[in-house]
C-alpha cells in the first residue's frame, strides 16, 4: 500500500473519531445546559474548524465534514444596523441575489429588538422527560396523527418508498413542531434572520441562514408575505431553519416551487429528505438505542424531545394511551406499566409516581429488581418481567 494513501487514511480516521466526539459532546452540553441555539453555534464553529484542518492534512483522498459559512461580512459595525445590511447586500449581490429581491427584502428594515430579548433569555430546558412528554405527547395530538396518516396514506406511503422515513416519525415531528401546520409564527423570517446575523453573539450562523433566506426568495419558492416563522426564523410546518430549507426542501407535489408553508406533500417529503440525508435507514426501528434514534437528534440535539418523538411515533404503531411508555417498554400497555410500577413500589423501590411511563426511577427499578432476582439485569420493562414480578 503507498504510504501516503495510508497516512491519509489514518488521518481520516482520526477526524471521522474527532467529529463524533464533537457531535456527542454537543449532546449532552444541549442536555445538561438547554441552550440549544448556542451549542449549535459552538459546534458548528468547531466542525468548520475540524473540516479545515482534516482538509489540509489529507492528502490525494476526499473528506467530507460538516463545515460551516464564515461570516460574509463584519457584524455589528460602526454605522450600525443600516450599515450591516449595505455590506450585506453587496455580499449577497455576490452571490447571485438580484437588486430586486435585495430592495425587496432588506429596504427599511429595522433591528427586531424582541428577537434579541427572546435569544438573550431563552429559559433553561428543566423537564424531565416524564413532564415533556405529558405536555407533548398528548391523546389529543395521537388522535389528531392518526387522521393524518389516514387522510395522507397514499401520499405517506410514496414518500416512505422515496426516502425510507416512515408515516409514524413525520407524524410525530408534523404534531411536535407546528400540531400540524396550526402554529408556525408570525415573524419576519428575514427580519428575524437579520437582526440575530448582525448581532455578533452567533454571527456566522444566521448569515449563513440570511443568505439562505435571500436566496429562496430569488428562487421564488417564497414571497416576502409568505416567508413568516418562529422568532429565530425556523419557517413552515416542520420549521426548517432557511439554510436547511434551501438543502432540504423538494417540490413533491410538482408545483414548481419548494413551499413547506402550505403544500403538505413538500412539507413531509422535504422533512423525510433532511432525515435521509442525516443517515435514516430504511425499515429499521427507531427506539432509544438504535441507529435511526440517534439520526433524530441531528432534528433536534434535546433527549427529552428525541425520546418523545420516539414515544409519539410507538403509540401510532402499537395503538394505546399516549403515555404509554417509549423505547424498552416491550409492549407493555400503560395500565401494565402501572401494575409493574406498583408491584416494584410495594417491594421497596422508589419509581415515583404509577404513571405508566418508564422513566429513569422506573429503570432504576427494575434493573434493582432484576439484580435481586437473579436475572438478566436490562433495566427494560418486559411482559416476561411482569410475569415474573407477579409471581
Amino acid at each position: 500500500m503507498n504510504v501516503a494513501r495510508g497516512t491519509d487514511a489514518a488521518t481520516l480516521r482520526i477526524c471521522l473519531i474527532f467529529r463524533e466526539l464533537l457531535r456527542t459532546l454537543a449532546t449532552i452540553a444541549a442536555n445538561l445546559f438547554a441552550r440549544e441555539r448556542e451549542v449549535i453555534q459552538w459546534e458548528t464553529q468547531a466542525m468548520r474548524r475540524l473540516g479545515l484542518w482534516c482538509a489540509t492534512a489529507v492528502v490525494g483522498l476526499f473528506v467530507f465534514l460538516p463545515t460551516a459559512q464564515a461570516a460574509y461580512v463584519q457584524c455589528e459595525p460602526p454605522g450600525g444596523f443600516s450599515a450591516f445590511l449595505d455590506s450585506f447586500k453587496q455580499a449577497a449581490r455576490g452571490q447571485g441575489v438580484s437588486d430586486a429581491t435585495l430592495s425587496r427584502a432588506l429596504d427599511s428594515l429595522t433591528l427586531d429588538q424582541e428577537v434579541l430579548r427572546l435569544d438573550r433569555n431563552q429559559t433553561p430546558f428543566r423537564l424531565s422527560f416524564e413532564e415533556f412528554a405529558r405536555q407533548r405527547v398528548t391523546q389529543g395530538r395521537i388522535n389528531s396523527a392518526r387522521q393524518m396518516m389516514n387522510r395522507h396514506a397514499d401520499l405517506l406511503a410514496r414518500i416512505e418508498q422515496r426516502y425510507g422515513v416512515p408515516a409514524p416519525i413525520l407524524m410525530a415531528i408534523w404534531a411536535m413542531e407546528t400540531d400540524f401546520g396550526a402554529v408556525t409564527g408570525n415573524k419576519s423570517v428575514v427580519r428575524s434572520a437579520a437582526t440575530l446575523a448582525y448581532d455578533c453573539r452567533r454571527t456566522d450562523m444566521f448569515q449563513e441562514n440570511l443568505m439562505a433566506a435571500l436566496r429562496i426568495l430569488e428562487r421564488g419558492d417564497l414571497s416576502m408575505n409568505e416567508m413568516r416563522g418562529a422568532w429565530a426564523g425556523e419557517i413552515g410546518q416542520t420549521q426548517f431553519l432557511a439554510k436547511n430549507y434551501e438543502r432540504y426542501a423538494v417540490d413533491f407535489d410538482g408545483s414548481g416551487r419548494r413551499d413547506l408553508i402550505r403544500s403538505v406533500p413538500d412539507v413531509l417529503a422535504s422533512t423525510a429528505n433532511y432525515l435521509q440525508a442525516h443517515g435514516w435507514r430504511r425499515g429499521e426501528p427507531w427506539d432509544e438505542g438504535t441507529h435511526n434514534f440517534a439520526v433524530l437528534r441531528d432534528w433536534n440535539r434535546a433527549s427529552v424531545y428525541q425520546r418523545a418523538l420516539a414515544l409519539f411515533a410507538n403509540r401510532l404503531v402499537q395503538g394505546g394511551d399516549a403515555t404509554a411508555s417509549s423505547g424498552g417498554s416491550g409492549g407493555l400497555t400503560n395500565s401494565q406499566v402501572q401494575e409493574m410500577q406498583r408491584i416494584l413500589a410495594q417491594r421497596g423501590h422508589d419509581v415515583g409516581p404509577a404513571d405508566g411511563i418508564v422513566g429513569p426511577r422506573t429503570r432504576a427499578a427494575i434493573a434493582a429488581e432484576q439484580e435481586r432476582l437473579g436475572i438478566r439485569v436490562d433495566a427494560n420493562a418486559s411482559p416476561e418481567f411482569l410475569q415474573r414480578l407477579r409471581q
